[in-house]
């Protein structure tokens, strides 16, 4: 059984710890964090049975595969630490807007590098990932890689410019949809009911959606043309939205999000 070590237990990783111990793919033994924080030390024991190593070297010398899951502005000085101790081994990056070239800056030649883009799904096991490899990873370490992934949700393997623009959309988007879910529920609210019971509307309205075009030959625009019939009150809903630039708000928020997500790497 390998070793996975994580690098930084904020929401990401411990997201993913979460959906990957729930699937029953690794032992609590095979997983190990670093933290600065001792409040998230605590919790990492306390929620997950993890242990703790005092300093990343450490952690990097039992590790064989390495999660990076630290703040952008965090990681040159954690590569500075481990660098030296990461030959054979595979080091995944969680970092948002940094490219493989960028982290190349901060490693010896020839390190094998995953990039994965996450989301927080990754909890429940329903994540949508994005995985990317450099030419030092073997098949045999990606697929390794993949499968973690594959427990807490799917993954894509796509080119490194790729990465951005779906995570524009996948991890993003997760509070792009609680955003308008939530704009449903205040919609019903409105209309007089209950804000309870208006929570539960607009969660299984969406949760109907989404099994619905998931688990049938539906897609969303069939899903919507079934629903919005001629003459009928979904299609009078809908012209207003549309009247109201709904779509391009949307779209413009997506490539909002995506700009700044390019913006990171161009500061560095």
């Amino acid at each position: 059984m390998m070793n996975l070590g994580i690098i930084g237990f904020g929401n990401a990783a411990q997201a993913f710890t979460k959906g990957l111990l729930a699937s029953g793919h690794m032992r609590v033994g095979s997983l190990r964090i670093t933290e600065r924080t001792q409040e998230k030390k605590d919790m990492a024991k306390d929620l997950f049975g993890l242990e703790a190593f005092s300093n990343n070297v450490d952690l990097a010398e039992w590790s064989d595969y390495i999660l990076l899951a630290v703040k952008p502005i965090n990681y040159p000085e954690v590569l500075a630490e481990i660098k030296d101790h990461l030959k054979g081994k595979v080091l995944i990056s969680f970092i948002v807007g940094t490219s493989h070239e960028e982290l190349s800056k901060h490693l010896v030649p020839g390190t094998a590098v995953v990039r994965i883009m996450p989301n927080i799904a990754m909890a429940v096991r329903e994540a949508l990932c994005t995985a990317w490899r450099n030419d030092q990873v073997s098949d045999e370490q990606f697929e390794t890689v993949l499968n973690m992934y594959r427990k807490v949700g799917e993954v894509l393997v796509v080119d490194e410019p790729t990465m951005e623009k779906v995570a524009a959309v996948s991890a993003a988007g997760l509070g792009f949809v609680a955003y308008w879910m939530a704009a449903l529920e205040k919609a019903t609210v409105a209309l007089g009911i209950d804000p309870k019971e208006a929570e539960i509307i607009a969660v299984q309205t969406f949760k109907g959606a989404v099994h619905t075009v998931g688990e049938t030959d539906f897609s969303p625009t069939d899903l919507q043309n079934s629903v919005a019939t001629k003459g009928g009150t979904t299609i009078e809903g809908l012209m207003l939205m549309e009247e109201r630039g709904v779509t391009q708000a949307i779209s413009d928020g997506v490539n909002a999000t995506y700009q700044k997500g390019l913006s990171f790497s161009k500061k560095k």
